[in-house]
């Protein structure tokens, strides 16, 4: 819809336009990665990236690093890997097909991925084959120069099993600074009594709602 939301502080309290609200589905992620194993298929193991501007089926694309191989959506609503030449077109033209027709996007879906020797052999189950975005390094280092902010600056450490906001969290190695996403998705430089929150309880701040984790943004960070 283009009409506007609206909001109200409380149940007796007249209604308020909201206009830089939004309501939309997730982005697509900028990379996914193919992982585990296949009796047929390997080459299309490896890291996807997304191609901007670029749809077929009004679905996201994302092409292989180094091979010919994109992952599209079929006019199905199906997940194929495919050459090229084949974008969008049916399964038998496919390495790999993900029968999900939800509109999860490859890596949201729990479906089994198959795969095929050929156009003319049967599709079977690839159970331990994955699709999830590249995971999190286990270290950052924010370096440069910094007019007020010098202490953000050094390495930080994933925490493992803590999430903010759905995203990765890394701790500065010796201070109490944070690197975490906010709620609109940016990335912050945060106190760990602030983190998740706002921008203006932030010492730095990486204004980039991609979906790209903080050191794949080519975005300029704030202090």
């Amino acid at each position: 819809s283009s009409v506007v939301w609206q909001e109200t502080r409380g149940r007796d309290d007249p209604w308020v336009d909201a206009p830089s609200l939004k309501c939309a589905p997730p982005l697509p992620p900028p990379s996914l990665v193919l992982s585990g194993s296949l009796e047929h298929q390997n080459f299309c193991l490896g890291a996807y990236s997304l191609v901007e501007g670029r749809k077929v089926h009004g679905r996201p694309v994302w092409k292989h690093a180094t091979k010919d191989r994109w992952i599209a959506a079929s006019s199905f609503g199906n997940w194929l890997v495919q050459a090229s030449e084949n974008l969008g077109a049916a399964n038998s033209l496919s390495f790999l097909v993900l029968r999900d027709s939800s509109g999860m996007l490859p890596h949201e879906s729990s479906v089994v991925w198959q795969e095929t020797r050929g156009r003319d052999d049967p599709w079977v189950d690839a159970p331990s084959l994955k699709c999830a975005p590249p995971l999190p390094p286990p270290s950052l280092v924010l370096s440069g120069s910094l007019e007020h902010q010098n202490f953000c600056l050094g390495a930080y450490s994933l925490v493992e099993g803590r999430k903010v906001h759905g995203r990765p969290v890394w701790k500065h190695a010796t201070k109490d600074r944070w690197i975490a996403a906010s709620s609109f998705g940016n990335w912050l430089v945060q106190a760990s009594e602030n983190l998740g929150a706002a921008n203006s309880l932030s010492f730095l701040v990486l204004r980039d709602s991609s979906g790209m984790l903080p050191h794949e943004s080519s975005v300029v960070w704030q202090e």
